[in-house]
């Protein structure tokens, strides 16, 4: 069920470069930016500062940061110093930011911030206990058998990832 949409708003900023924002909203908790850019070949784009954590997702064309080609259906973690994008072909990009979420943990196909929750559902998923999507239910992958499963927070086991940081300029 949805809660609320809120409406993107679009503005063409010229040189190419046409902008969508949704900005965050007071009766909802929200990290931001999220602004979805769609840029014409040879467009450049300010990239935002001032939130502590950055990235890009090119969803569409290739775009060009940091003096490297980079393609779609890639997401670029920003370091500090990465001030703008530049589209070489046609390109749809979404511009995230915003505070640290805090530690994840990874286990299988499960993240969380919670290590008893992994826990329970890494225990749920291998009971039959968690629903499958209904366009993809006919399969069950049971959880792999050389993993060490996750323990619980008393039993000191913390199994975390990290993304690795690039700083583009």
């Amino acid at each position: 069920m949805i809660e609320m949409i809120i409406q993107q708003r679009r503005r063409n900023l010229g040189g190419g470069v046409e902008i969508g924002r949704v900005l965050p909203f007071a009766k909802q908790r929200m990290v931001g930016p999220f602004i979805h850019l769609e840029m014409l070949p040879g467009a450049t784009a300010e990239i935002p500062y001032g939130h502590p954590e950055r990235a890009l997702y090119v969803a569409a064309g290739a775009v060009e940061l940091g003096g490297a080609r980079h393609e779609a259906a890639r997401m670029l973690v920003l370091g500090a110093n990465a001030s703008r994008v530049r589209a070489l072909e046609r390109s749809t990009v979404m511009v995230l930011g915003g505070e640290p979420v805090g530690k994840r943990y990874l286990y299988w196909n499960f993240v969380s911030s919670s290590e008893t929750r992994l826990a329970q559902a890494a225990a749920d998923w291998k009971g039959g206990r968690m629903k499958l999507p209904d366009a993809d239910d006919a399969e069950f992958i049971p959880l792999p058998d050389e993993l060490k499963p996750p323990r619980l927070p008393s039993e000191k086991a913390a199994f975390s990832t990290a993304i690795a940081r690039t700083d583009f300029t």
